[in-house]
């Protein structure tokens, strides 16, 4: 199997990392990461309280919440600008993931 790998403008060794996941349990809906990512990977979503995906406009149940999910992972370039970096995310990262597979994963998710 052939990995991507690549330099950064500085010469360094960088290895991407694509986005395979995100944890609903863990995310705290506030939509940084989607906001630092400019490819349309992820959505917002409103979750009942059961955790089941409702339509916004209907959202009139307090106990509902907004958690990101991967949308479009064949569109990730492993750039990790969603990712705080500090361990504590619940976005889940995968180096070296093929295209074929992160395309597999998003189609068989929605």
């Amino acid at each position: 199997m052939t990995f991507v790998t690549g330099l950064t403008f500085g010469g360094d060794a960088w290895t991407p990392q694509f986005l395979s996941e995100i944890i609903k349990d863990k995310c705290l809906g506030w939509g940084r990461c989607f906001q630092a990512c400019g490819r349309g990977v992820m959505a917002l979503i409103v979750l009942n309280e059961d955790g089941e995906s409702i339509d916004e406009d209907e959202n009139d149940d307090e106990g509902a919440r907004k958690v990101m999910v991967v949308m479009n992972a064949a569109k990730c370039i492993g750039c990790q600008a969603g990712d705080r970096g500090d361990g504590d995310t619940a976005l889940t990262l995968m180096v070296n993931i093929s295209p074929a597979i992160a395309i597999r994963r998003s189609l068989a998710e929605h």
